[in-house]
């Protein structure tokens, strides 16, 4: 049986990453687009999980999978944006379809732009998600992904001995 990828990167002496618990033990299926012929190939490649997913590489889980890099690539900026509180697998899939690949991107989103982004991709796939999110829960989005982005951060200001008094 083929060693999952988090196991591997557990015993290199990684740790969890800040904004993460909830893709450590989702299935595969959350993703949209991910059904049980995929499932089955990416876990024949070791990724059980999407945390699995999240931390492969999109070329080598190509090259086990048969399955095409952008493909993988696109998975993986959905699992990326579920760790934001909020923001579901339909949403991810909408937000990755507006042009937003990371949770980073989100972070430094605005409201107003984002929005605009958002309304332009359901134009072109109208029935991506049930409703389309208000200016209320992309705010929350947006303060969410900060969160992730702030945890853990180092602190990067001048050091407290440095102060003049």
């Amino acid at each position: 049986m083929t060693k999952r990828i988090l196991d591997k990167w557990l015993e290199e002496g990684y740790h969890p990453v800040s904004g993460t618990d909830n893709l450590m033990m989702q299935d595969l299926d959350y993703i949209e687009g991910i059904g049980p012929s995929y499932m089955e190939r990416l876990n024949e490649a070791g990724v059980m999980t999407l945390m699995d997913l999240w931390l492969a590489s999109p070329i080598i889980i190509a090259n086990r999978t048969g399955l095409a890099v952008n493909l993988i690539l696109r998975w993986q900026e959905m699992a990326d944006l579920s760790r934001v509180e909020g923001v579901g697998q339909q949403y991810a899939e909408l937000l990755v379809s507006a042009g937003i690949d990371t949770v980073q991107q989100l972070a430094s989103a605005e409201v107003d732009s984002l929005l605009l982004r958002i309304d332009q991709a359901l134009e072109e796939h109208p029935s991506m998600v049930g409703s389309p999110p208000g200016e209320k829960s992309v705010e929350k989005w947006i303060m969410n992904a900060l969160t992730i982005n702030m945890k853990g951060a180092p602190y990067t200001g001048p050091s407290p001995a440095s102060k003049e008094g």
